[in-house]
């Protein structure tokens, strides 16, 4: 049976596959939410390209 784990109580030590346990819930989420902040940014960046590319496009005369 699993103990209570009480991260308030000072006297709390926990075993080194609670401290596993723990650290892997804290930073489950991490990696998902970086990479999907990742494509965010490439997806900004490649809009605010092809948004430059047609408005330098549409001018006449320059290159």
């Amino acid at each position: 049976m699993k103990r209570k784990i009480n991260l308030r109580d000072p006297e709390f030590e926990p075993t080194d596959e609670e401290l596993a346990e723990l650290m892997h819930s804290a930073f489950a989420q991490v990696r998902a939410k970086r990479e999907a902040r990742e494509r965010a940014v490439a997806d900004e960046i490649s809009a605010r390209v092809a948004k430059r590319w047609m408005e330098q496009r549409a001018k006449p005369g320059q290159t």
